[in-house]
């Protein structure tokens, strides 16, 4: 195909040849291109991706009635074209312009506007150029607009859960110096991890079986699952942030057994639990406090925000050894009534509400969440949600990474990895030794007064940040923000580029008053 570029003059404008085909109109191409650019009905609060802005003919239109939360995209694949988009361009804060073949990912494009103003991306086409790269334009359409949701997903929580994470943490630092340092073990242990999945009531003998040779890893929800079969976890993971996360340990707390917990988790569970603590942090939110608690070493073990106390099993368990790991309880699917394997306090809860008048079905639970019916590993339809799908994804994304974990049940969604048989786990566990397995002992090199010292400078910050914000020292707001965004981080909007959203100071001068009541309270 004739892939040199003619540029002809005609009536009313210019025209494009290219490529065997014209881009613009032969009469009256500007006049055309604005008229089709006025009959446009522009949304709030969407990205609108332009394909091939040539000779930006109806740019400015769209501009000139462009919302206030909107923005335009443009973008050229066509390197002959883009050399002439060039020569005409326009500059504008709410465009961002770039090329095909330097395009740097859908992520950092959206990384570049103001994403809690966005809830929408789509594709508006002006002229031919589109034709000629329609598929790669559609495709980076439908790839913004599953980054503009999974951010608002994370975002919705973030909202609902920041202001009690950021508490929790300020709480929990407190048990940092009597904690223990996680490592990696670097060698070849064999593990088993455990959810409180329906499918752990059937792989209960068979973890019995191989308990001597294994290193048993249990998520909260299955310790009471485990306590029924007379099996003992060598380490517990808790990440749950709310009261809830009592009830898995109810009769448990005076246990020795080591729990690993994010630093976000329930302050009360770790204030009582007797057990070895080793804490951990998750990356909810991009926030300075969390970079300060690294820099400073009171918790320098991170792991990625994995949604799933179920996912992160996984990912301590990769992280910990390179041996086989089998894995049972991780359903992301439920039985009408059985959410949970039996003991599991999720059940346990549903049998004690159920009477004449209340049934098993935990109806309420399934219209909370989008109800989905999927197939599972046998090829049945089994009930599921878009929660739980979304985190056997993370789950299965997890075990592509890995050719050493194998699944113990037959139950739930597919993992993507190989079930096994008892036999087969008894073949594959053949050459490794009896022995018992433990964390290692290293206490945490962090004094209380380290502690100490950490918050009162958070409170010397706050308490700078409000007298600036009462002040109205607009010099010392701006850098005082950017130390103290978890103030911030769990409002549905944000600063961009200096700008404040209505009322946004108010709201952060609440938030710094709480929290630096939080902090006089440690």
């Amino acid at each position: 195909m004739e892939s040199s570029l003619l540029l002809s003059e005609v009536e009313g404008g210019f025209t494009i040849k290219y490529k065997g085909g014209y881009l613009y109109p032969s009469l009256h191409p500007r006049q055309s291109i604005e008229r089709k650019a006025d009959n446009f009905t522009l949304l709030d609060n969407t990205l609108y991706i332009i394909p091939s802005p040539l000779l930006w003919y109806g740019i400015q239109n769209l501009l000139d009635k462009l919302p206030v939360h909107s923005y335009l995209l443009i973008v050229e694949r066509e390197p002959l074209l883009l050399e002439l988009s060039h020569q005409y361009a326009i500059t504008d804060k709410r465009i961002l312009f770039c090329s095909g073949s330097e395009y740097p990912g859908d992520l950092a494009i959206l990384e570049h506007f103001p994403k809690t103003h966005l809830r929408h991306a789509k594709v508006l086409s002006l002229n031919g150029g589109y034709r000629l790269n329609k598929t790669w334009y559609q495709e980076r359409q439908e790839q913004l607009q599953k980054g503009i949701n999974h951010f608002w997903k994370n975002k919705m929580t973030l909202i609902h859960m920041g202001r009690a994470w950021i508490s929790n943490i300020f709480k929990n630092l407190q048990k940092i110096p009597d904690s223990r340092i996680l490592e990696s073990w670097h060698s070849n242990i064999p593990m088993v991890i455990v959810g409180a999945g329906e499918s752990l009531e059937h792989s209960l003998p068979v973890i019995q079986q191989i308990r001597n040779k294994v290193f048993l890893l249990a998520v909260d929800t299955a310790l009471p699952i485990l306590a029924a079969a007379q099996l003992r976890p060598d380490a517990i993971l808790a990440l749950e942030s709310q009261f809830y996360n009592l009830y898995d340990f109810y009769g448990s707390l005076d246990l020795d057994i080591p729990i690993i917990a994010d630093i976000s988790s329930y302050p009360p569970l770790l204030r009582y639990y007797k057990g070895p603590k080793y804490f951990i942090t998750s990356h909810f939110a991009s926030i300075d406090l969390l970079i300060r608690i690294k820099s400073n070493a009171i918790a320098s073990f991170d792991i990625p925000p994995l949604g799933s106390v179920g996912v992160a099993a996984l990912w301590f368990a990769q992280y910990l050894s390179k041996g086989p790991i089998f894995v049972s309880g991780f359903d992301f699917a439920y039985k009408r009534g059985k959410s949970h394997a039996k003991e599991a306090p999720g059940h346990k809860l549903l049998l004690n509400q159920h009477t004449r008048f209340v049934n098993l079905g935990n109806y309420e639970a399934a219209i909370n969440r989008p109800f989905l019916s999927m197939m599972d590993k046998n090829g049945n339809i089994c009930n599921s949600d878009l929660i739980l799908e979304g985190y056997r994804n993370n789950f299965f994304a997890l075990c592509e990474k890995s050719d050493n974990v194998y699944d113990l049940s037959n139950m739930g969604l597919d993992l993507g990895i190989p079930q096994v048989s008892t036999t087969e786990v008894i073949n594959i566990l053949w050459d490794y030794p009896v022995r018992d397995y433990t964390l290692p002992h290293h206490q945490v090199p962090i004094s209380q007064e380290t502690i100490s010292t950490f918050i009162n400078l958070e409170r010397k910050r706050i308490n700078n940040l409000i007298d600036s914000i009462t002040s109205k020292d607009n010099n010392k707001i701006d850098t005082l923000l950017a130390e103290l965004d978890y103030l911030y981080c769990f409002f549905p909007d944000e600063p961009w580029k200096g700008l404040y959203p209505p009322g946004f100071l108010s709201r952060v001068l609440a938030a710094a008053n709480y929290f630096r009541q939080q902090l006089g309270l440690l």
